[in-house]
């Protein structure tokens, strides 16, 4: 399998990689945390910059980055489920979800499933 990078320009670069798997989730999720909203931002008092910045280099150095912190403590809240975030590698228009999915819990309305149109894949959380 391979990969191709598109650099600003133009020009398409093959790149060699492992294989992948691609699987679609079809989901609901309550109780999610977004941080791609600057009011949030303001109130969490951090920034885009903080939260995409470079985590290595802090966590190199025994501190615990940002991003990282902004995690365990919404883990640690007991109520949000996930974190919608701006994509770092992707800024202008990619975003992403940290999903806590032992907050996924039978009976409520939160869920994720694999799509799978052809019933090969029965994965669910929480089961059901």
């Amino acid at each position: 399998m391979g990969a191709v990078f598109h650099e600003p320009g133009g020009r398409s670069v093959p790149l060699a990689s492992e294989p992948w798997v691609l699987i679609s989730i079809n989901g609901v999720l309550t109780d999610v945390l977004d941080v791609t909203s600057e009011a949030i931002l303001e109130q969490l008092e951090t920034t885009l910059q903080e939260l995409t910045g470079d985590w290595r280099y802090m966590q190199s150095l025994g501190q615990e980055p940002p991003t990282q912190r902004l995690g365990r403590l919404a883990h640690e809240s007991g109520v949000i489920a996930a974190l919608r975030y701006v994509s770092a590698k992707n800024p202008a228009t990619g975003a992403g979800l940290a999903i806590f999915t032992d907050r996924l819990l039978p009976g409520g309305s939160a869920f994720l499933e694999a799509l799978d149109p052809q019933g090969r894949l029965t994965q669910r959380l929480p089961p059901g």
